[in-house]
């Protein structure tokens, strides 16, 4: 009878090492993708992490007390606000400047304190910045006007942050203090010649 059959010991040994430097190798490999995914995952997560910090939020409100009317744009983000179009209308009617604006609302004779956002202007964070103000003690009947008109107002922004992330911001009616705003793709700058 034969017993069973012995390997040497050398065989074994190098069968051993073999499946060892293979095991080595690919656990090398693992590690390896493991660094690189953490990697990448860390670098994708920083870049949104600077989006949000730098995301403007602008927004333009209505106002009202015993002293004056107004409107104004405010930035409640995290950074600037590259404005690139302004708009204003009355009864969804854009006005050409602000005389048109006062007068649109029955505010004839009126002088006012006013600003124009233009194209790629900056707004800080935490910034506000009044468009029109109409005050009571110098013209009444146009401060009357406006505080019973402004309802019929619709002033929109678009603007964009430091990373090219756009949105548009429009005052809502008939609450003053709601403004609708919405992701969008670009701001188109108007043609020449159009009314903004």
């Amino acid at each position: 009878m034969t017993g069973p059959s012995i390997v040497p010991l050398g065989r074994f040994q190098r069968l051993r090492d073999a499946l060892s430097g293979f095991g080595q190798r690919w656990g090398a490999l693992i590690v390896a993708v493991l660094a690189l995914a953490t990697s990448v995952w860390s670098a994708d997560a920083e870049r949104r992490h600077k989006r949000l910090s730098v995301r403007p939020q602008l927004s333009v409100e209505y106002g009202v007390n015993d002293e004056r009317a107004w409107w104004i744009m405010a930035n409640t983000g995290l950074g600037p606000g590259i404005i690139h179009r302004f708009e204003v209308f009355v009864d969804d009617k854009p006005q050409a400047n602000w005389a048109t604006f006062a007068r649109a609302l029955g505010a004839n004779d009126v002088r006012f304190e006013f600003s124009v956002p233009y194209s790629f202007e900056n707004v800080i964070a935490g910034g506000t910045a009044p468009l029109f103000v109409v005050y009571k003690k110098e013209y009444p009947a146009a401060y009357d006007q406006i505080k019973n008109n402004w309802e019929r107002v619709r002033m929109e922004v678009c603007y964009c942050s430091l990373y090219d992330e756009c949105a548009q911001a429009a005052s809502k009616r008939p609450s003053p203090a709601r403004v609708s705003r919405r992701s969008v793709a670009s701001c188109e700058l108007p043609k020449l010649g159009e009314t903004t």
